[in-house]
């Protein structure tokens, strides 16, 4: 299991993209869903107890309310921090409980390390 512990610097560093918890490589399948649309398919491919990044092709603007669904989870509200057309990050409304982030790292961990 790869930890990755980022946290951005400089004067390109986006101030709401500064993680203080430590990130897990994971390849999760997942739903993603904007509040009041269909959903579509992402894959989470790192996790923390406060958000994660998933590849996933939308057009999602900084700020959006969104909700992701995880295998054997309810969805959770999710804010996209960001986006670059490919990727996007998002924090969990509500963190997720150790117990549950260990699961997933353990359920569905990253085939590249």
């Amino acid at each position: 299991m790869a930890n990755l512990f980022v946290r951005p610097h400089g004067p390109a560093a986006h101030p709401l993209e500064r993680r203080f918890a430590p990130r897990s490589c994971v390849a999760i399948p997942a739903r993603m869903r904007q509040s009041g649309w269909p959903g579509f398919e992402v894959e989470i491919v790192n996790l923390s107890s406060s958000g994660f990044c998933a590849i996933a092709v939308t057009g999602m603007p900084e700020g959006t309310r969104a909700w992701i669904q995880m295998p054997g989870l309810a969805s959770q509200e999710c804010r996209i921090v960001w986006n670059d057309g490919a990727t996007v990050g998002a924090e969990f409304a509500t963190p997720l409980a150790e117990s549950i982030e260990a699961w997933l790292i353990d359920r569905f961990p990253s085939p590249v390390e």
